[in-house]
C-alpha cells in the first residue's frame, strides 16, 4: 500500500512539473509574439513617417509603398494556401474516415479549404495589424479605420486563398 502511494505521488509530482513546463513555454511563446509585434509596429512608425514626410512625393510614395505591400499579402496568402491546401486536402489523416461517412464530398472539401484558409492567413493577418495602426495614426484617421480594414480583410484573405487553392 505504500509503495502504491509512493508511485501515484511520483507520478503526480510529474504531471506537476510537465505543466509547469508546459505553461513556461506556452507564456514565452506568447512574451515573445507581443514583442515581435510591438517591433514591428516600431519599425513600421519609423520606416512610414519617414517616406510620408519627403516632400513633394511623401504622400505618392506612402500610397505606393500600401499598394505593393498589400499586392505582397495577397500573393503570400494564395501561394501560402497553395501549399497548404495539399497538406490539408491530401496528407491529412481523418480524411479517410471523412470520405468514408455520409457526408458530401463537397462539404468535405470546403471545411477543408476554410482549414487552409486559416492556416494559411494567420500570420499575414499578424503583420497587417501594427501596419494598419501605424497608418491609421500616420494618417490621423479614427478607429473606424481598423474596424473596416478587419472586415475588408476577411474578403481579401478568402479571393487569395481560393486562388491559391484552386
Amino acid at each position: 500500500m505504500f509503495l502504491a502511494r509512493l508511485r501515484m505521488l511520483k507520478n503526480w509530482w510529474r504531471q506537476i512539473e510537465s505543466s509547469r513546463w508546459e505553461s513556461f513555454k506556452a507564456g514565452s511563446v506568447l512574451i515573445f509574439g507581443v514583442l515581435l509585434i510591438v517591433c514591428m509596429h516600431w519599425w513600421f512608425f519609423r520606416s512610414l513617417s519617414y517616406i510620408s514626410s519627403v516632400p513633394a512625393i511623401g504622400n505618392l510614395l506612402m500610397k505606393k509603398l500600401i499598394e505593393i505591400a498589400f499586392l505582397s499579402a495577397f500573393s503570400l496568402v494564395a501561394l501560402s494556401a497553395m501549399v497548404t491546401s495539399l497538406s490539408t486536402h491530401f496528407g491529412s489523416r481523418d480524411l479517410e474516415l471523412l470520405l468514408s461517412c455520409p457526408i458530401h464530398e463537397r462539404r468535405v472539401f470546403f471545411f477543408k479549404a476554410v482549414e487552409a484558409m486559416i492556416h494559411a492567413s494567420w500570420m499575414i493577418m499578424l503583420v497587417v495589424i501594427p501596419f494598419l495602426s501605424v497608418i491609421r495614426s500616420l494618417k490621423g484617421l479614427n478607429w473606424g479605420f481598423l474596424f473596416l480594414a478587419f472586415l475588408l480583410f476577411l474578403p481579401f484573405v478568402v479571393s487569395s486563398s481560393s486562388i491559391g487553392i484552386a
